[in-house]
């Protein structure tokens, strides 16, 4: 079992939130679904995974599991690293985000928010900086998945 498997997991059985960012294509799903939610499992507690921010629902469980979320507290970092791409977000994506954000909040316990950025750059600022959520303003420790070796610790 991976140092991160243990560490999100501890805060998560805790009852705190967390995020885990990475790139694209990193393993992050594979890895919560075969080892995450085992270890969850193992520890007697119910989880409720989401495949997206479109198919959360009123899921009874001890710890919820959000794939493919989206923050937007990283939004003015993102749009001046991007200046050329404006407007970074287009207006219907913003739209679905909100939905999603009042979804997440919807269920309040502890959770678990998996969520992309592909440069190294990008995934910093959240590793360092996002400790709120901006749907609900929940505490989150953010983890950065490392697809070669997801032992990675939390941010300092």
């Amino acid at each position: 079992m991976s140092d991160l498997t243990k560490n999100i997991g501890n805060e998560l059985i805790a009852g705190r939130s967390v995020v885990l960012v990475g790139t694209s294509d990193s393993g992050k799903t594979n890895w919560v679904r075969q080892e995450l939610i085992p270890f969850l499992g193992r520890q007697r507690k119910r989880v409720a995974y989401f495949a997206d921010g479109n198919s959360v629902n009123d899921a009874k469980a001890d710890i919820f599991i959000f794939d493919e979320a989206e923050t937007l507290f990283d939004r003015r970092f993102l749009e001046k690293r991007h200046e050329k791409e404006q407007p970074y977000y287009a207006p219907e994506y913003l739209a679905r985000v909100k939905q999603w954000h009042e979804r997440y909040a919807f269920c309040n316990g502890p959770s678990l928010y998996i969520i992309a950025r592909n440069a190294r750059e990008e995934i910093g600022f959240l590793v360092l900086s996002f400790k709120n959520t901006d749907w609900d303003g929940r505490a989150v420790e953010v983890f950065q998945f490392d697809q070669k070796s997801p032992d990675t610790s939390a941010a300092p």
